[in-house]
């Protein structure tokens, strides 16, 4: 099987198992599932905010917010770490989702580089850096 062959057959694994793993959201998420551009999109949508793409499939995961904004995260090597990563990750924007906390923009102090706060349930937050897609 060539290398190509084989990084198909993992994404599409990885896109099965992502979408058993959203397949268990609450009703008032929603979530979709595809493989574009060699990785796993998992794009989350709840009652209020953007949207929130996973982008699976390197050990440097993103999550990226209305297109706009980006956090990387970085993991172990293999499905089950794409997989531990997926499930803590999904938990975390489903909290947000159905919570009453609010995203807030900033700046950051020394760069002065826009960036978008979200706060978790653990009281922790992820800092989303604004990016320009185009």
């Amino acid at each position: 099987m060539s290398e190509s062959a084989e990084v198909h057959d993992y994404l599409v694994a990885l896109a099965r198992n992502v979408e058993g793993i959203t397949s268990k959201l609450p009703a008032t998420v929603h979530a979709t599932v595809g493989i574009r551009h060699g990785a796993v999109y998992t794009e989350v949508r709840g009652p209020r905010w953007g949207t929130f793409t996973l982008v699976q499939g390197s050990e440097a995961p993103e999550t990226v917010y209305d297109g706009q904004y980006i956090h990387h995260h970085l993991i172990g090597e293999g499905m089950e770490d794409q997989l531990e990563h997926t499930q803590d990750t999904l938990d975390e924007i489903v909290d947000f989702l159905l919570s009453d906390r609010i995203l807030t923009e900033g700046t950051s102090r020394i760069l002065r580089r826009r960036y978008l706060s979200m706060p978790l349930a653990d009281g922790d937050e992820w800092r989303f850096r604004w990016f320009n897609p185009r």
